[in-house]
């Protein structure tokens, strides 16, 4: 039987979620072994059927819908799930500290639609996230500018596929262990918009899944990406940032790392591009012995 606290807090999150005058819906409910909340949304689709994709979520312990909270949406990697990156990403004790919303989708087949047109990858992600973002501002007090995208690995190279085609749905994107694909950098990434976007980028130079200093394939024929390299370069450039201050920059940065680890051998190296086109900023974390995982000395990740 639920304990009588978690029945209340139920009842009020439905009633947070209650979505009269939407065409969606959110029937959520306590997870018992997460304790995040655990949510299935159902939306109208731009073919007039209906869709139902599942998140899992952390409110803030003293959420007020009458003020204003941000909200942060992280994608989980390739064969991953909600939970997971929950779990090791410790976003939802970090959302109950500094009062955000943490908010973790679930990828059909455990992978994201991020452009490289893999046969179990087909699903439209991005009417899902665009969807999902714009049917909770409706009903919760989330202002367009506190709204941001972070995803791993495959989930980062979705966040990049959305920076592309929405660089307007989120303030800022951040991408961990991931390169663009060729399909994105060569094609996809233009097609849309070529409007500038606050990205912030966190990749180990001893990354074994995605190309680092090559273009190369990405895991075990999970599609092509190019080198790390050039898909900075590809940011700096549409923003329109200054570049041989990014150099200047960047020869500072490798003479201070901000994070040392002895137990992973790891040195933390942090590059800011300062202000570019439409007060965006790209900011690198350069990992030196990082592998494909997530920045915790704690956490591997295969």
């Amino acid at each position: 039987m639920m304990p009588i606290k978690k029945i209340i807090i139920s009842v009020i999150l439905q009633s947070l979620f209650y979505t009269p005058n939407l065409l969606a819906s959110f029937d959520c409910q306590i997870d018992s072994e997460t304790s995040l909340l655990k949510c299935d949304y159902t939306y109208l689709d731009d073919e007039n059927k209906n869709q139902t994709r599942q998140f899992y979520a952390q409110l803030p312990t003293n959420y007020n819908p009458s003020q204003a909270t941000p909200l942060v949406i992280a994608l989980h990697g390739g064969s991953s799930n909600a939970t997971v990156i929950a779990d090791y990403s410790k976003l939802p004790a970090f959302a109950t500290q500094f009062n955000f919303i943490a908010l973790f989708p679930n990828a059909i087949n455990e992978h994201w639609n991020d452009g490289r047109g893999l046969a179990d990858a087909a699903e439209n992600d991005q009417e899902f996230l665009t969807k999902l973002v714009q049917d909770l501002q409706a009903i919760l007090n989330i202002p367009d500018n506190l709204v941001f995208l972070m995803g791993m690995s495959n989930g980062a190279m979705m966040t990049m596929k959305m920076a592309c085609d929405h660089p307007d749905l989120f303030q800022a994107y951040g991408v961990v262990g991931a390169t663009m694909s060729v399909q994105l950098f060569e094609q996809q990434c233009s097609e849309h918009s070529t409007k500038a976007a606050s990205m912030v980028f966190i990749f180990g130079q001893k990354d074994p899944i995605m190309p680092v200093d090559k273009t190369g394939i990405i895991g075990k024929n999970r599609g092509t990406g190019v080198a790390f390299s050039k898909t900075l370069d590809y940011w700096l450039k549409r923003n329109q940032c200054d570049l041989a201050q990014w150099e200047n920059n960047q020869k500072m940065a490798l003479n201070t790392p901000i994070d040392t680890h002895k137990f992973d051998l790891t040195r933390v190296f942090k590059t800011s591009s300062g202000i570019c086109q439409n007060k965006t900023e790209i900011v690198f974390f350069d990992i030196e012995n990082g592998g494909h995982r997530w920045p915790d000395p704690q956490v591997k990740i295969p």
